[in-house]
């Protein structure tokens, strides 16, 4: 939930054509309005696809300018809606050192103050 009341989600949204075919796919940052059921504020890319996580994917608010995007094994970045691109990174945040992914609840054992005191 937002700082205005309205939920805050991270969408993936997946077309299947067959097992191996995910054409159209993609994932998509939207806050809604649950009163109205509207999307307020929709993320992607373009084209859309560019920014997909089939299986996972989270978001948290820091501000209501920046936001923490963590779509799946991809990293960890902070967006800025007003600036409207990623202002800060750090990847591999769901690798371990024997190079397969963690959990996603494992992301926590990384200290990300030193990450995110350079944007707040």
């Amino acid at each position: 939930i937002t700082q205005n009341g309205h939920a805050l989600v991270f969408n993936n949204l997946v077309i299947i054509d067959s097992v191996a075919n995910r054409h159209g796919s993609y994932s998509a940052i939207q806050i809604i309005d649950l009163e109205t059921e509207k999307t307020h504020y929709e993320f992607t890319s373009q084209p859309a696809e560019l920014f997909f996580s089939p299986v996972r994917g989270g978001v948290q608010e820091l501000s209501e300018d920046l936001l923490v995007i963590s779509p799946g094994t991809n990293g960890t970045f902070v967006y800025s809606r007003k600036q409207k691109k990623a202002v800060h990174s750090m990847p591999w945040t769901h690798w371990g050192t024997n190079f397969r992914p963690l959990g996603r609840q494992q992301v926590k054992l990384f200290d990300l103050s030193s990450f995110l005191s350079h944007i707040l």
